[in-house]
């Protein structure tokens, strides 16, 4: 969920210029955030770490140190989420061999945060509808990807 420091920012940022707050989060949530650190723990950790180990071991050292990443940000509980979620980015990025997949489920992941930050009162029920619409919209997103592009993948 959307931290408290992300939550304190856009609100800050808000008062000062109507909706400057909001439309930096978006930013940071759904291209800065996915673009850096997919290049930073998936192109440079993983790559680097693959290359001397094994598949296994880079995708579980760059899912660790991405989820520590996370801890001043939100503590115990988004290290675990987040450490949790750098798997399935790992995975994708070891079978898909593309860093856009990776930046796109990134993005998507983050997708929640946006929304329980724009309407906090949101049902259960319609909250877990839209995760699955968006898990949807990701993979259909990576099958077109995937057939159109084997080998998209940014160098470093």
């Amino acid at each position: 969920m959307v931290s408290m420091m992300i939550s304190k920012s856009v609100d800050f940022y808000n008062e000062i210029t109507p909706l400057s707050g909001t439309v930096m989060m978006v930013a940071n949530l759904l291209v800065i955030a996915p673009v850096a650190e997919e290049i930073a723990f998936r192109e440079i950790v993983y790559t680097r770490v693959e290359k001397t180990t094994n598949a296994v071991t880079a995708i579980i050292v760059s899912s660790v140190l991405f989820g520590l990443m996370h801890f001043v940000a939100g503590g115990f509980l988004l290290v675990t989420g987040a450490a949790l979620m750098a798997l399935v980015f790992g995975y994708i990025f070891y079978k898909f061999k593309s860093l856009w997949v990776c930046i796109i489920a990134h993005a998507v992941a983050n997708l929640p945060d946006f929304i329980l930050y724009n309407k906090p009162d949101i049902s259960g029920g319609i909250f877990w509808g839209l995760v699955i619409f968006f898990a949807c919209v990701f993979i259909a997103g990576v099958c077109v990807i995937h057939k159109t592009n084997r080998s998209v993948s940014f160098i470093i």
